[in-house]
């Protein structure tokens, strides 16, 4: 574990500079409790961190956005995705956890201020080379429903400048390194290994909830109506794992996914939550 080096941006993040907020995040914490206290316990530390990831999320999602559209979406990602990751310790649960209180912040604050939306989106841009990619999506989301002003848009930019500097100015430390973590990157791009049943229980529930929302116009339907959603989205979902559990007995590698292709999973689940949010928000676009 890096952490328990000595140097824990020396011996891995240094070869990663573009991941900052995730070292941050998971990295210095463990690292100052294994310099000052038990190393056993810094370990606990760092997996109650991941495991609290999630739940941090929806929490300050659900502190921003109140009783939204968003604030179900986020839920759904949280219950339904999340634990697809078996627990393995991947930056991307620092991305998820960024993605739904920036998106709620920039959606529900018609003028947001400056350094929150510059501060948050770098956290999200550099927690994870797919963190940058769903920040581009987010920013088009925003401008396709009328609410990228010119603070989203110039954050953006500004965002998008630091981590190209990032990327051609800070290189792996190893040439090796750098092929390696070249085709670990186009690993994320390939969706042969994201074929499972969980994610194809994952695609059924978002779909469910996009039908039962085709008529809701409301950008704020009520807490029943919500729990109603979630709880019908749950319902295909957890008929496909069923059936995949009878029919794929004894082979339950078969229904997760592997660490790597979480990330994958993970990335691709909310793009395909941006684009549902995009087709329901046109409505309300056009009557603006």
């Amino acid at each position: 574990v890096a952490f328990l080096t000595g140097d824990p941006w020396g011996a891995h993040f240094a070869n990663i500079p573009a991941r900052a907020t995730a070292f941050l995040v998971t990295m210095v914490p463990p690292f100052l409790w294994a310099r000052f206290g038990d190393p056993a316990d810094a370990i606990r530390l760092y997996g109650l961190i991941f495991g609290l990831l999630p739940l941090a999320g929806l929490a300050a999602t659900w502190a921003i956005a109140g009783n939204r559209r968003i604030l179900l979406f986020c839920a759904l990602s949280t219950i339904i995705v999340l634990p697809a990751s078996v627990f393995f310790p991947s930056e991307t649960l620092v991305t998820h956890a960024l993605f739904w209180p920036l998106f709620a912040f920039l959606c529900v604050s018609p003028a947001p201020a400056v350094i929150p939306t510059v501060l948050l989106m770098l956290a999200l841009a550099f927690s994870h080379e797919g963190g940058l990619l769903l920040l581009v999506l987010m920013v088009v989301f925003l401008a396709v429903s009328g609410r990228a002003g010119r603070v989203v848009i110039a954050a953006f930019a500004l965002v998008l400048a630091a981590w190209l500097a990032t990327k051609l100015l800070v290189q792996p430390v190893h040439a090796a390194t750098r092929d390696a973590l070249f085709f670990n990157m186009l690993g994320v791009a390939n969706p042969v290994g994201i074929i499972r049943p969980l994610s194809v229980a994952i695609l059924a529930g978002v779909l469910v909830v996009a039908w039962l929302l085709r008529r809701d116009a409301a950008d704020e339907p009520p807490v029943s109506r919500l729990l109603v959603l979630a709880g019908l989205a749950l319902i295909p979902a957890a008929a496909i794992l069923v059936a995949a559990d009878l029919a794929f007995v004894g082979r339950h590698d078969f229904m997760l996914v592997g660490r790597y292709n979480f990330r994958t999973l993970l990335l691709g689940s909310l793009a395909l939550f941006l684009l549902v949010l995009t087709v329901l928000s046109l409505p309300e676009a056009r009557r603006r």
